[in-house]
C-alpha cells in the first residue's frame, strides 16, 4: 500500500448523541476528552450522526466515556458497615437523598409504564373453531381468562358464532399459522360441530342460517334429533376491533428464574402497537439496557419446538455468536421462550457471559431480549403484579416439559423481556401483531439518532419453519442483512442450497437461479413442509414459499451464508455480513477496527486493490488504533505502508496524550501533582514528569510545546514538527497512559530497543509509588515493570554471546535526550537492581571500577600510592588511550592511575583510617575544655568532609534542591554521614558551654562509635563482605521488632519484682532512676545471664498496717523467683529463639537476591568514586579549588569545544545495527519458544483433529454415509461404512482423552498420525467402491 493513495475514512465529528423521548431529549454523554470546555475540539468527539456506521463509531467513543466516568467512590455497603462500626448514627443525608432517590426513580418509571404502555383483553366471548379445545374464545382464551364481567354474562351459554377469521389449529411449529390462513367458509364450523358431538352417538341435524346470504344448508350427521340453529349476524360476529379493549399494563417487574443464580430478568407486558418511541424509552432511560453501549443487535429467526443440533454443531454455532456477541457488545434477540433455537441462544449467552463494572455496582455485558406473546408464554397469570405502586417480583419455574399444544416457558438465560399483547392467547402468531412489533422494533433500532439508537441488526437464521423465510424476506426488503446457517435444517437449508446456485444480473445486479435448480427448491420444500402442504390449498402454499424464495434471492448481496457443517468463525460472517449493508468502505474499515477484525479489514480493504486510502484518513484511522489499542490493525498499516515518522506529530502527540488521560486519571494526577492544575495536557507537562522520572530530559519538541497563557489564537509551528524516534515517543505514551497491549509493538519497532525499554522499566518503578493503595495495580504494574527489565536483560545477553565488546559498548552509550546518562546509568536511576545485576553490566561495573587500567590488583595499587614508580612496572596495564591512539605517556599514567576509582577507593580508607585515628585520640585524650591543637585539626577536618558531602549532594542528577536530596538521601551511607555530622556539630556548640560540656562529651563519645561503623562502607567493595552486610541491613527491622516485644515482657517482669521488694516505697523524682534500673535494666541483664539473685530478695522485716494485722516481707522471697523462672522461660528461650528463627528466614529470604543487591550497591559505589576528587581528603580542598578555576575558564576564556560526536558517530551505527541484529535473533527466539511450547502444541493437535473431523465428513458425504442413512448398512458399500463407523469411535476415543493430552501428548499425536492415513485410506477406497 502506497502512502500516497491511502485513504481511511475521516473521524465523524459529533458532540453528543441524542434520542428523542417525546417532548425533551436525553443526552447520554459528551465527546470524550480531559481537555477544559473552552479548549479546542477534541479529536475524538460525537456528534449526532447521519448513517448507521457513524453511530455504531460514536457508540464506541461514548462506551469510553462511560468507563471514565465510573465512580470510584467508596461503596454503599463500606459506607454503612464502617459508619455502623464506628458508631455514627443509621440515619444521614446520604442515606435518606439515596433512599429518596431510589424511590422517586421507582415511581416515575411505573409512572411511565403505566401513561405509556397498555395490554390488551378480550371483552367478548364468542366461542371458536379449535377443535383442540372448542370452548376457547375466538381470541384463544378461555371464558375463565375473560374477566368476571364476561364470565358471569356468559355462563352456560353456548352459541358460537363465525368470525372474520377463524383461528385454525396451531400446528406442531407456530411459525407455520400464517402460511394455512384463516378459513371464513362456515363450513368450518358444521365440521367443528360434528366432531364435537360423534363422542355421544348421537344424531343431529345442524342447520346454518347466515342472515346475509340465506340458508347455508342442511347435513345430515350422527346426532340428536335436536337441531340447533346457530344465527351469524353482522352484529353477533367476534370482531377484533370490538371485542380486544386497550387498558393499562399490569405486568411489569422483575423475574427470578428458580434454580438460577443470575441476575433477576426485566419484563413487562406491553400492546403490540405501543410506540417505539416509548419503547426505546423504557429501554434505555429505565431499564439502562445501553450499558455497555451495543454495536449490534442480532435477530435470531429459526425453529421451535421441533429444532434440535447435534454437539459439534451447536459447539460451533455458541462460540461463534458469542465471540461475535462480546465483541461487539452486541444484544441478542430472539422469541424469549425456552425451547428450540431462542433455548440454544440463551445457553450461549450464560456460557458466554460477562460483568462490567460501573463504579460499586456491576451490570450484564451481554443483554439478550426476549421479545414474545404474551398470549402465548406458560404461566403468564404468575406475572401480573398484585400492586400497581410496585413492581412485581416474580419466581418463575421455567424447567417445564415441552409438549404440544402447551404454552412454552419462558427462557432463564434472557436478560430482558418484552412481552407483546395482541389481545390473542394461546398462539404464538395471533393477529400478527408480534411480527409487525418486532419489524418496527428492528427498525427503530436501526434508525440513526435522535429518532433511533443507530445500531444495526443483523438476522440470523437457524433452522426454522416456512414463516421464517417470510421473515427473512421482510428483513432483507428493509435492507436488513441475513446470515444463514446452512446444515442447520429446514428454511436455513432450502435458502442456502437456493443462493449458492443462483446466478447474478450483472446489468441490473439482482440475483435469480436457474431453472434446472428450481426443481430441487421445490423438492426441499416438499420434504421439509410436507405436512403443511396438505389438502386442497397445498398447492397455493407452496407456490406462496417459493415466490418468497424467490424473493429473498433478489437481495443476495444482503445474504451470507455460514456452513456449519464444514466452516468456522461463524463470527467472522456475522461481522462480514453487517459490512453487506449500506454502509461505505470508509465506515466498513472503522467497524471492522471496532470489533477488532483485522482478517475481514484485510479480506476486504487491504487486499483489495481497488480501495485506495488518503493520507489524512488513515491517519485518523491510526489515531483511533492507538487509542483502542488495536495491535492487530496496527500491524497491518504499518505492513501496507503506513509512516509513523510522517504521522506522529507535536499536535498529534499531544492529542494522544489528551485522550489517553482521559481514560486513565492517574496520568493527569500525577501531572498535576508536579504542575499543578492541568485541564489540558501538553507535551511540555509530559516533559517534567520525565524529567521527575529520569532525571534529567531534553527534546525541544516537548519543551516548546506548552500553554498558551496570554489568551491569543496563534499557529505554533510546533505542532507540525516530528520526532526523530516515534516509536519511542508512542512507547512512552502507551506506559504512561496504560496501553499494555501497544508497549511489545512499540519497542521492537524502536530505534533503540534497549534504552526504550530501560526508560519503559523506570517510569514502573516510579509509577509504583502512586499505585501505594491498590495491591492489584501495584501488582500488575510490578509484573510489567519485571517483564521489561527481563527483556533488557535477555537482550544484553545476547549481545554479550555475539560480542562481548559491543555488549559493553551498548551499556557505554550516552544519550543526549536524558542527560548524557549512560544506560546503565539510566537503570540505576530508576532503580532497576535486576538489570544492574546482568553479567554485561557488571563488566561495565568491573572496567569502570579500574577506569583505563587492564590490569591492577588491590596490593598493587595500594602499594602504588606510597610508590609511584610501580605504575610503570608491569604490574599495572594500562589501555591504549594515548593521544594518537596509542600507549599513555608517563605523565597520562599516572593521572590515570590516581583518577581510577579503585585508586581513589583505596586512597579514601586511608584517609579516613587516619582520621578516626585521630577522632579516637581526641575522644580519649584530647578533648578538653580548652581547645588543643588536634582537636582544632580534627574540626578543621571535619569541615572539609561536610564541604566535600555538600559536592556530592550537588552533584545529583535532580536539578531542583528538593529533588536532589530525595536522590541524596536513596543512600543509607549519606544518611548516615549526615548523621555524624550533625552530631560532631552539636557536639562542637554544647562543648562552648560548662552547662552542656559533659553533653558534648557523650555526644563525642558516641560519634566515635558512629565513625566506626561507618568503616563497614568499606566491606561494599569485597564479594564475601558485600552481601552479608545487606543481609545484615535487613535483619535490622526485625531486631527492632523483637525488642518492642521483648519490651513488654521486661516492663511486665519489673513492674511485678519491683511491686514485691520495695512495697509502700514513696514516689521520688530523686528515685527515679533507681526505679527505672530496677523496672528496665535489671530484666534486661537477667534475660542474658546477669541474675543478680541478691537485688530481688526482700528484707526480712515485717510492716504493721493495724494494731493486729502485720505484714510479713518475708514472705515475698518465695514468689520473685517464681516471677524470674517464668520471665526466663519466656524471655531467654522462647523469644532468643524465635529472634534466631526470624533472623534464620531472613538469611534465607535475602540471601538469594543479596548478590543483586550487593551488585546493585558495588555500582553505586563505584559512581560514588568515580565522581570523587583525586585527592582525598583534607587534600581534596586543593583540587575542589582548581576545578573552581576551571569551570571560570570553560564559561568565559574557552572560545571552542571539540565536537567528538561526529569522531563517534561511524561506531555509533555500528552498535545500532549490531543493537537491531540482536533484537532480531530474541524475536526468533520468542517465535520457536511461542512454536514449542506444550499449549501451543496442544492447540494445534486440536486444530488437525477438528481438521480431521472435517474430512470425515467429506469422506462421509463422498460415501452417502451419514446418521441418517446408517440403516443401509447392508448396501454395497456395507464394508466402507462398518470401517468409517470404525474411525467415529476412534474419534470418540480420542475427544474423551483430550483432556489427558499434558500426560499423554507424543502418544496422542502418533495416534493422530495413524488416524490419519486410515481416514485417507477409507476416503479412496470408499471413492473408489462407489465408481466401481
Amino acid at each position: 500500500m502506497h502512502q500516497s493513495t491511502v485513504n481511511l475514512p475521516q473521524v465523524p465529528e459529533y458532540p453528543e448523541v441524542k434520542i428523542d423521548t417525546g417532548n425533551d431529549s436525553e443526552q447520554w454523554s459528551n465527546s470524550l476528552g480531559a481537555k477544559a470546555k473552552d479548549d479546542s475540539q477534541s479529536f475524538v468527539s460525537v456528534r449526532t450522526a447521519t448513517s448507521i456506521g457513524e453511530s455504531i463509531y460514536a457508540s464506541t467513543i461514548l462506551a469510553l466515556e462511560d468507563d471514565r466516568r465510573r465512580s470510584q467512590q467508596i461503596n454503599d455497603q463500606q459506607w454503612v458497615l464502617q459508619r455502623k462500626k464506628i458508631g455514627l448514627p443509621r440515619k444521614s443525608v446520604r442515606t435518606s437523598e439515596a433512599l429518596l432517590e431510589t424511590e422517586r426513580n421507582k415511581m416515575s418509571t411505573i409512572m411511565f409504564i403505566e401513561s405509556h404502555f397498555n395490554r390488551k383483553e378480550c371483552h367478548r366471548y364468542v366461542q371458536g373453531n379449535n377443535k383442540i379445545n372448542p370452548s376457547q374464545c375466538f381470541c384463544g382464551g378461555e371464558i375463565s381468562s375473560h374477566g368476571p364481567e364476561v364470565r358471569n354474562k356468559f355462563a352456560g351459554l353456548r352459541s358460537r358464532a363465525p368470525r372474520e377469521a377463524d383461528i385454525q389449529e396451531e400446528s406442531e411449529d407456530e411459525d407455520s399459522n400464517s402460511i394455512d390462513g384463516n378459513h371464513t367458509d362456515t363450513s368450518s364450523i358444521t365440521e367443528l360441530l360434528t366432531k364435537a358431538e360423534n363422542k355421544s352417538g348421537r344424531t343431529r341435524k345442524i342447520k346454518f342460517v347466515d342472515e346475509r346470504r340465506g340458508v347455508g344448508g342442511e347435513n345430515e350427521v350422527k346426532a340428536t334429533d335436536k337441531t340447533v340453529e346457530i344465527r351469524s349476524t353482522a352484529g353477533s360476529r367476534w370482531d377484533a376491533n370490538t371485542a380486544l379493549k386497550e387498558l393499562s399494563t399490569n405486568a411489569y417487574g422483575y423475574i427470578t428464574f428458580e434454580g438460577r443464580n443470575t441476575k433477576p430478568a426485566s419484563y413487562i407486558r406491553i400492546a403490540d402497537n405501543s410506540t417505539m418511541k416509548s419503547v426505546i424509552d423504557l429501554m434505555v432511560h429505565h431499564w439502562d439496557i445501553l450499558t455497555p453501549r451495543p454495536h449490534l443487535v442480532l435477530s435470531i429467526v429459526g425453529g421451535a419446538k421441533n429444532f434440535q443440533m447435534d454437539g459439534r454443531k451447536k459447539e460451533a454455532f455458541k462460540t461463534g455468536l458469542i465471540s461475535a456477541a462480546r465483541s461487539t457488545h452486541a444484544w441478542i434477540m430472539s422469541g424469549g421462550t425456552n425451547t428450540g433455537s431462542m433455548k440454544l441462544v440463551g445457553e450461549a449467552v450464560t456460557e458466554g457471559q460477562f460483568l462490567v463494572n460501573q463504579g460499586s455496582e456491576l451490570t450484564l455485558g451481554l443483554k439478550a431480549l426476549g421479545v414474545c406473546s404474551w398470549g402465548y408464554i406458560h404461566a403468564n397469570e404468575t406475572l401480573i403484579n398484585q400492586s400497581s405502586s410496585e413492581f412485581n417480583q416474580v419466581h418463575y419455574n421455567a424447567n417445564v416439559k415441552i409438549k404440544r399444544h402447551v404454552n412454552p416457558p419462558l427462557s432463564p438465560d434472557h436478560t430482558h423481556f418484552l412481552l407483546v399483547d395482541d389481545g390473542y392467547r394461546n398462539s404464538y402468531i395471533g393477529s400478527g401483531g408480534i411480527g409487525s412489533f418486532i419489524s418496527r422494533l428492528e427498525k427503530r433500532l436501526m434508525e440513526p439518532p435522535p429518532t433511533g439508537l443507530g445500531i444495526p441488526v443483523i438476522t440470523l437464521l437457524l433452522e426454522g419453519g416456512s414463516d421464517a423465510i417470510n421473515e427473512v424476506r421482510d428483513n432483507l426488503n428493509e435492507g436488513q442483512p441475513c446470515v444463514i446457517i446452512e446444515g442447520s435444517g429446514r428454511a436455513a437449508d432450502i435458502l442456502g442450497y437456493a443462493y449458492r446456485n443462483a446466478v447474478k444480473n450483472k446489468t441490473t445486479g439482482s440475483y435469480s437461479f436457474p431453472t434446472n435448480h428450481q426443481k430441487k427448491v421445490e423438492a426441499l420444500v416438499m420434504e421439509h413442509y410436507s405436512d403443511r402442504l396438505m389438502g386442497p390449498d397445498g398447492e397455493q402454499k407452496k407456490t406462496k414459499i417459493l415466490s418468497w424464495i424467490e424473493e429473498c434471492i433478489r437481495f443476495g448481496d444482503l445474504i451470507t451464508i455460514y456452513d456449519i457443517r464444514t466452516e468456522k468463525d461463524l463470527d467472522k460472517k456475522i461481522l462480514s455480513a453487517l459490512l453487506k449493508g449500506d454502509l461505505n468502505i470508509k465506515q466498513q474499515m472503522y467497524l471492522a477496527m471496532i470489533w477488532d477484525r483485522v482478517d475481514i479489514a484485510e479480506e476486504r480493504f487491504f487486499l483489495n486493490q481497488k480501495v485506495s486510502w488518503d493520507e489524512s484518513e488513515v491517519d485518523d484511522i491510526m489515531t483511533q488504533a492507538l487509542l483502542m489499542q488495536r495491535t492487530n490493525f496496527i500491524e497491518v498499516l504499518t505492513l501496507n505502508g503506513f509512516s509513523f515518522s510522517r504521522y506522529l506529530t507535536v499536535e498529534r502527540l499531544r492529542l494522544l496524550y489528551n485522550e489517553g488521560a482521559s481514560q486513565h486519571r492517574h496520568l493527569t494526577e500525577q501531572i498535576e501533582s508536579l504542575v499543578g492544575p492541568c485541564p489540558y495536557i501538553h507535551l511540555r507537562h509530559i516533559h517534567k514528569l520525565l524529567k521527575y522520572v529520569m532525571k534529567s530530559h531534553r527534546l525541544s519538541q516537548y519543551q516548546n510545546d506548552r500553554p498558551n497563557y496570554n489568551g491569543v489564537d496563534t499557529v505554533d509551528k510546533n505542532n507540525l514538527a516530528r520526532f526523530e524516534n516515534p516509536f519511542m515517543e508512542l512507547y512512552i505514551w502507551s506506559v504512561l497512559c496504560f496501553k499494555e497491549k501497544l508497549l511489545d509493538f512499540f519497542w521492537t519497532k524502536s530505534d533503540q530497543p534497549l534504552v526504550t525499554v530501560i526508560v519503559g522499566a523506570s517510569i514502573y518503578s516510579a509509577l509504583i509509588k502512586l499505585y501505594t493503595n491498590q495491591q492489584l495495580k501495584v501488582k500488575k504494574v510490578n509484573n510489567l515493570m519485571d517483564k521489561y527489565i527481563g527483556v533488557a536483560n535477555k537482550l544484553t545477553k545476547i549481545a554479550y554471546e555475539k560480542d562481548r565488546e559491543k555488549a559493553i559498548d551498548l551499556v557505554y552509550v550516552r544519550f543526549n535526550r536524558f542527560g548524557e546518562r549512560s544506560l546503565i546509568n539510566l537503570g540505576y536511576i530508576g532503580n532497576l537492581r535486576a538489570f544492574i545485576a546482568n553479567e554485561v553490566c557488571q563488566e561495565y561495573v568491573n572496567q569502570s571500577w579500574r577506569r583505563g587500567i587492564s590490569k591492577l590488583s588491590v596490593r598493587t595499587a595500594f602499594t602504588a600510592i606510597f610508590i609511584p614508580p610501580l605504575v610503570f612496572t608491569s604490574l599495572v596495564k594500562f589501555l591504549k588511550l594515548g593521544d594518537d591512539g596509542g600507549e599513555l605517556t608517563l605523565a597520562q599514567k599516572l593521572f590515570v592511575f590516581y583518577r581510577a576509582p579503585l585508586v581513589k577507593y583505596i586512597e579514601h580508607c586511608i584517609s579516613y583510617s587516619c582520621f578516626l585515628l585521630l577522632y579516637t585520640y581526641v575522644a580519649m585524650f584530647d578533648f578538653e575544655w580548652e581547645y588543643q591543637k588536634t582537636e582544632i585539626v580534627l574540626y578543621v577536618w571535619f569541615l572539609i568532609l561536610i564541604l566535600d558531602e555538600l559536592r556530592e549532594f550537588l552533584i545529583q542528577p535532580s536539578s531542583s534542591p528538593a529533588r536532589k536530596l530525595r536522590d541524596y538521601s536513596t543512600s543509607v551511607w549519606n544518611k548516615f554521614d549526615v548523621l555524624i555530622y550533625t552530631v560532631a556539630v552539636f557536639s562542637l556548640i554544647l562543648k562552648n558551654f560548662s552547662n552542656t560540656f559533659q553533653v558534648a562529651r557523650a555526644l563525642f563519645a558516641f560519634n566515635a562509635a558512629f565513625l566506626y561503623t561507618r568503616l563497614f562502607r568499606v566491606y561494599h567493595a569485597n564479594w564475601s563482605l558485600g552481601p552479608k552486610l545487606v543481609i545484615f541491613h535487613r535483619m535490622l527491622p526485625e531486631l527492632m521488632i523483637f525488642m518492642v516485644l521483648l519490651l513488654i515482657f521486661i516492663l511486665g517482669y519489673g513492674t511485678a519484682s519491683q511491686a514485691l521488694i520495695n512495697p509502700g516505697k514513696e514516689f521520688e523524682l530523686s528515685n527515679l532512676s533507681e526505679l527505672l534500673n530496677g523496672i528496665l535494666y535489671l530484666p534486661y541483664w537477667q534475660m542474658y545471664g546477669e541474675l543478680n539473685l541478691d537485688k530481688i530478695t526482700v528484707t526480712n522485716r515485717s510492716v504493721c498496717h493495724t494494731e493486729s494485722f502485720c505484714e510479713d516481707m518475708h514472705f515475698y522471697n518465695y514468689v520473685t523467683p517464681v516471677l524470674l523462672a517464668v520471665y526466663l522461660i519466656v524471655a531467654n528461650v522462647m523469644l532468643l529463639n524465635l529472634l534466631i528463627a526470624i533472623f534464620t528466614s531472613v538469611f534465607e529470604e535475602v540471601q538469594e537476591n543479596s548478590k543483586e543487591v550487593w551488585k546493585w550497591e558495588m555500582y553505586r559505589l563505584v559512581e560514588e568514586f568515580d565522581q570523587k576528587p583525586g585527592l582525598t581528603p583534607p587534600l581534596v580542598i586543593l583540587e575542589d579549588l582548581w576545578k573552581l578555576g576551571k569551570g571560570i575558564w570553560k564559561k568565559t576564556c574557552r572560545k571552542k569545544r571539540e565536537n567528538l560526536d561526529e569522531y563517534m558517530k561511524s561506531t555509533l551505527e555500528a552498535l545500532q545495527l549490531f543493537e537491531k541484529d540482536c533484537l532480531n535473533e530474541y524475536l526468533n527466539e520468542q517465535d520457536n519458544d511461542d512454536r514449542f511450547k506444550l499449549e501451543n502444541q496442544i492447540l494445534g493437535l486440536e486444530e488437525r483433529l477438528q481438521r480431521l473431523s472435517e474430512r470425515i465428513e467429506v469422506v462421509g458425504m463422498t460415501e452417502d454415509i451419514s446418521i441418517r442413512g446408517k440403516e443401509n448398512h447392508q448396501t454395497d458399500g456395507g464394508k466402507n461404512s462398518a470401517r468409517f463407523s470404525e474411525v467415529l469411535d476412534r474419534m470418540d476415543s480420542l475427544e474423551e482423552t483430550m483432556a489427558q493430552i499434558h500426560s499423554t501428548s507424543s502418544r496422542y499425536l502418533e495416534g493422530i498420525n495413524r488416524l490419519e492415513a486410515l481416514i485417507i485410506d477409507s476416503g479412496i477406497s470408499g471413492i473408489k467402491n462407489k465408481k466401481n
